[in-house]
């Protein structure tokens, strides 16, 4: 089941029963916010890559090579892939409809200033040569640092579980 960022923050808040674990809720929304921010943008289409979200040598795994990027310019040049290149990337990126959705925290453990946590996740996009929409569920594991009061990643890591085809 996905739900929004809004159920997200909602089911986290109840999660948490006094009012010093509920300030740890809001804590965890703020941990996974550079997260969201990314998937906010990424679903939005925007052109760029938004600040605050990494840290300066935060370090990406994803499904498509070079597989690895590391530190600000590496984050702009991944970004940039799954934007589109050249117009005629960007369009074909825009036609396809691509569209990412995290369901609850699997996992989360928090130290000071440092965090993990783990999150399933679906991204589906249209084939469109085809014709046919499909979903890559996967996890997304990633750390996050606190960096002048701000959450920040200092690594993305997205590990495909399957593959397949959306049933109408």
């Amino acid at each position: 089941m996905k739900i929004s960022y809004l159920t997200l923050a909602l089911v986290t808040m109840l999660s948490f029963g006094s009012q010093a674990q509920e300030k740890k809720a809001i804590d965890t929304l703020a941990i996974v916010k550079p997260l969201t921010g990314f998937i906010e943008a990424f679903n939005q289409r925007k052109a760029k890559l938004p600040e605050g979200l990494f840290t300066q040598d935060a370090f990406i795994v994803d499904l498509f090579a070079p597989f690895t990027w590391t530190g600000k310019v590496a984050m702009d040049d991944w970004y940039s892939i799954l934007y589109g290149r050249t117009p005629e990337e960007q369009t074909r990126q825009a036609a396809s409809k691509q569209h990412v959705e995290i369901s609850k925290l699997s996992f989360l453990d928090v130290k000071n200033d440092v965090a993990y946590f783990s999150v399933p996740a679906d991204l589906t996009y249209t084939n469109v040569k085809k014709g046919t929409r499909h979903v890559i569920k996967g996890y997304w594991t990633v750390t996050v640092k606190q960096v002048s009061g701000n959450w920040l990643m200092t690594s993305n890591v997205w590990a495909v579980v399957s593959l397949g085809v959306v049933k109408s």
